[in-house]
């Protein structure tokens, strides 16, 4: 698995990961009156959790993608040089 492999599938995580937390902030919106505090407290720390996670898959995608940026500039100045 080379570091383009590497990205595609942090990338399908990351957008799996926000499809989650969409659904349930839609589902804490819609429910949220029939809900007890402690289910919404739950739900609420889920999101934050996830929130969390997310954002911290964005910094590393973003990481590597980098790293793939420059390895992929210093193989050209290898070709051209």
């Amino acid at each position: 698995m080379d570091l383009e492999d590497i990205t595609a599938e942090m990338s399908r995580s990351l957008d799996a990961l926000k499809i989650i937390y969409e659904k349930l902030e839609i589902e804490l919106g819609e429910k949220s009156c029939f809900m007890q505090n402690a289910e919404q407290r739950e739900l609420l720390d889920t999101l934050y959790a996830l929130s969390h996670i997310i954002g911290l898959l964005c910094g590393n995608l973003n990481q590597v993608r980098e790293k793939y940026r420059l390895n992929i500039e210093e193989t050209i100045k290898k070709i051209v040089t």
